[in-house]
């Protein structure tokens, strides 16, 4: 079957990346696609770059709005999509030629509601690692999604399959049947949700276990603008949203457990990252960040009711931020934080490219 395929790419200021997106795009073994550009707001050349590949292929439609970020981007290419099936991917990665063809083709012979395809990381040091180490897989019925789910909640650093929007094919009846849009009010993780409440309306998926798709993170989104307009920092607590997701696909008191522990796993990792982007550079710096780990220990009480499932988990090695949490004690959490960053930065060679120091915000 020669079904057509939409790949929605959003873009902002994105002139370093256009040309090698295109080629890998352009260059697929499968044929049939409907290429959807959204450039959102972009100030650089990217619109000419854009221009320039309308003319050379047909298959690419090309459309411009106001910014308001990828989320809002995916929701625009979603609305503007012919095809069968739906595909995202961002500006700045790398999609191997023959990618999309075996997406299609697990569909075609598997028949199933979802497929999704190994994807490789780059992180900002420059090291690869796969998101899952799982080989070709069939997840079929509700249980099988479900206990899919469920190893994600248990332990989301061995199964960040599900973290992104990308790597994925997505029914197209699917999506706009439910409707199903991308959360524009969350700042970060909106992917991580839009892939649960899909897989939510799921009854099969198959996973690929070759890596058809390579995610590059040794920059900043190529949204930055947005980031910064809207404060990217205000999105620290939108992992609450992705606990949501998860909640609706394992109800129940038997599950309390393991969504304990996986919302005081993201609202730590959050923490995390927050300490490591934000470079305490001035008093006000450090007020920022004060405020914001505050904010995700004192979050609706939650956080010190889950945090004792996140204690049965972990060794004793990881117990020191959660009784931290219990303390309530904010500087203790940040400098311990920030003594592991260092380490962590002396253990690793930073990517020529990659860390851009910032003073609270990007942008």
């Amino acid at each position: 079957m020669n079904d057509l395929i939409s790949i929605i790419i959003p873009i902002y200021d994105a002139e370093l990346y256009i040309e090698e997106c295109m080629k890998c795009v352009l260059h697929q073994t499968y044929c049939n696609l409907e290429v959807i550009l959204v450039d959102d707001g972009s100030e650089d050349r990217s619109a000419e770059l854009c221009e320039k590949f309308l003319k050379m292929d047909n298959r690419i439609k090309y459309f411009y709005k106001n910014n308001g970020g990828a989320a809002s981007a995916r929701n625009f290419g979603i609305k503007q999509a012919h095809g069968k099936y739906l595909y995202f991917m961002d500006v700045d990665d790398l999609l191997d030629e023959n990618a999309v063809e075996l997406l299609h083709n697990a569909y075609i012979t598997r028949q199933v509601d979802f497929v999704i395809g190994n994807v490789k990381h780059i992180n900002i040091y420059g090291k690869e690692e796969l998101e899952w180490t799982v080989k070709d897989r069939i997840f079929e019925g509700k249980d099988s999604v479900r206990k899919l789910v469920y190893a994600f909640a248990d332990d989301m650093k061995s199964n960040k399959i599900l973290y992104s929007a990308w790597g994925k094919l997505y029914r197209t009846d699917i999506i706009k049947s439910v409707p199903l849009y991308f959360n524009e009010k969350m700042h970060t993780h909106e992917d991580n949700v839009f892939v649960l409440a899909y897989l939510s309306n799921c009854n099969s998926l198959y996973y690929i276990g070759k890596c058809i798709y390579t995610y590059r993170n040794f920059k900043w989104s190529t949204n930055k603008r947005s980031y910064s307009e809207t404060g990217w920092l205000t999105g620290f607590l939108d992992f609450r949203y992705i606990v949501k997701e998860v909640r609706k696909i394992l109800p129940g008191k038997k599950y309390n457990q393991v969504i304990g522990n996986f919302y005081s796993e993201y609202a730590i990792l959050t923490m995390f990252h927050c300490c490591r982007q934000i470079k305490i550079c001035s008093v006000n710096d450090l007020k920022k960040l004060y405020f914001i780990i505050y904010r995700i220990v004192k979050s609706s009480g939650m956080m010190q009711i889950s945090i004792k499932y996140y204690v049965q988990k972990h060794d004793d090695n990881a117990k020191i931020i959660p009784f931290l949490i219990k303390k309530e004690w904010i500087m203790l959490i940040i400098i311990v934080f920030k003594l592991q960053l260092i380490k962590q930065e002396k253990k690793n060679k930073p990517y020529k490219c990659g860390i851009i120091k910032v003073t609270g915000e990007q942008g």
